[in-house]
C-alpha cells in the first residue's frame, strides 16, 4: 500500500496570521480566563450548552440553543484541518473555548444571551464546508493562508465579545452598547463569508493575496474606529 506524501511545512504567512490573531486576543484576556480556554475541549462547550438548556427549561424559558449546532459542527471540521498550523501552540482551543465562557456569563441576561446565540448561529452558517477536503489540499500552503484568515475572523469575534461582557456594568448599558458591537460584528461576518467562499472554491494565489490586502485595510479601519469609541467610552 502506498503511503501518503508528507505534508508540506506550514505556510509562514498563515502561521504569522494565527499568531497575530491569538496574541491580540490574549492581551485582552485575564489569566484565569486564559487557563479556562487552554483547558476547554469542544465537548465541554456542547455539555455547557446542554446544561444551560436544561436550566432554562426548568425556569420555563425557551431559547433556541440548537442554533449553536451548526457552529459547533463546523468548528469540529475546521479544527481538524487547521490543527496542522496549530501544532506546538495553544491556539486551537481558543476557537471554541470562549463560547463556553460567553454562554456562562450571559445566561443571566436573557436579552444578551439571545443576541449572542443569534450571532453564533450566523457564524456557524458562514463557516466553510470542510468535511470532504483531501489531505493534499490541507497541506497546500495557499489553502493554509485562507484557513488562517478564517481563524482570525473567529478569534476577532471572540475578542470583541469578551471585551464587551468583561466591561464593568455591561448589563446595565447593554442596549446602547450593542449597536456599536453589532456594527463590528457585521463586518466580521462579511469577512468570514468572503474567506469561507475562498476555501470552498479552492481559491487561486491571486485571490488569496487580495484577501490579505482587504483584511489589512479592514483591520486598520476598525482599529481606528475602536480608538474613537474608546475615547468617548461608548464601546
Amino acid at each position: 500500500m502506498a503511503t501518503a506524501p508528507p505534508l508540506a511545512a506550514p505556510s509562514a504567512q498563515a502561521s504569522h496570521t494565527l499568531r497575530d490573531a491569538f496574541e491580540r486576543f490574549a492581551l485582552s484576556v485575564s489569566q484565569d480566563d486564559q487557563l479556562l480556554f487552554h483547558n476547554t475541549e469542544l465537548k465541554d462547550v456542547r455539555d455547557e450548552a446542554l446544561q444551560i438548556e436544561k436550566q432554562l427549561r426548568k425556569s420555563r424559558i425557551q431559547k433556541n440553543i440548537a442554533r449553536l449546532d451548526p457552529l459547533l459542527r463546523g468548528m469540529e471540521h475546521y479544527s481538524k484541518v487547521v490543527e496542522v498550523l496549530c501544532n506546538g501552540t495553544p491556539y486551537l482551543s481558543w476557537i471554541w473555548a470562549p463560547i463556553k465562557l460567553m454562554l456562562m456569563i450571559t445566561v443571566d441576561s436573557l436579552s444578551a444571551f439571545e443576541k449572542l446565540i443569534d450571532a453564533y448561529g450566523k457564524i456557524g452558517d458562514m463557516l466553510p464546508r470542510l468535511d470532504r477536503l483531501s489531505n493534499a489540499l490541507v497541506g497546500d500552503q495557499n489553502f493554509q493562508k485562507v484557513l488562517a484568515l478564517v481563524f482570525s475572523d473567529i478569534v476577532e469575534f471572540h475578542r470583541r465579545a469578551y471585551k464587551f461582557v468583561r466591561r464593568r456594568s455591561w448589563t446595565i448599558f447593554f442596549g446602547s452598547m450593542w449597536a456599536g458591537f453589532e456594527t463590528r460584528f457585521n463586518g466580521i461576518l462579511k469577512d468570514l463569508a468572503y474567506h469561507s467562499e475562498l476555501v470552498d472554491k479552492e481559491a487561486s494565489a491571486a485571490d488569496i493575496a487580495e484577501a490579505f490586502r482587504r483584511s489589512k485595510v479592514d483591520d486598520e479601519k476598525w482599529e481606528q474606529q475602536e480608538r474613537e469609541w474608546n475615547s468617548v467610552s461608548i464601546y
